[in-house]
């Protein structure tokens, strides 16, 4: 099972440009799923944020871009004392195609004029990004730990398998 939620309106939040990244804080989403081991857990979303190339692979191949949306497990599931996997993260994959038009969701989070300051951003995420995501989405799950050092293992992984198409121009952005 693995339900992804949106809010059903425009959220607002802040992209900042981190040196490393860009970052956006957001609580715009929840998350449902079941882990690898079969335990189904409730998440709420902390943060996205954006690596390129890829981090994950799928049949030995990186893509150009990955997002990753950070949540965290929700009170009444950690009460529950069922997990040690504080967090899940979604693993989304751009692929460029200079053949699309461009990317809805890349083009509203408008990166190239985000700094270190931080710029707001009002985005239906419903409109802009999931309805981008081919449904029934298929993706992999495993248990594994953050990507950044000290690479705590407390993170359920969830890579949709399924890239999302932008454009060259959107990824140097």
């Amino acid at each position: 099972l693995f339900n992804l939620y949106f809010a059903p309106a425009a959220q607002t939040f802040t992209v900042v440009d981190t040196g490393e990244t860009l970052k956006a804080t957001t609580t715009a989403s929840s998350l449902y799923a079941t882990a690898s081991t079969g335990l189904f857990t409730g998440y709420q979303a902390l943060q996205f944020h954006f690596h390129a190339p890829s981090e994950h692979m799928i049949n030995g191949k990186h893509y150009d871009l990955e997002m990753h949306f950070v949540h965290s497990i929700t009170s009444d599931f950690y009460a529950r004392g069922e997990t040690t996997q504080a967090l899940a993260v979604v693993g989304i994959f751009f692929e460029v195609d200079d053949n699309i038009e461009s990317n809805m969701f890349i083009e509203a989070m408008n990166f190239a004029n985000v700094d270190s300051d931080g710029e707001s951003r009002t985005i239906d995420l419903n409109q802009v990004l999931l309805s981008q995501i081919t449904t029934p989405i298929q993706y992999y799950t495993y248990q594994g730990s953050l990507t950044t050092p000290p690479c705590t293992e407390v993170v359920n992984w969830y890579v949709i398998a399924t890239p999302l198409k932008i454009k060259k121009s959107q990824l140097t952005a």
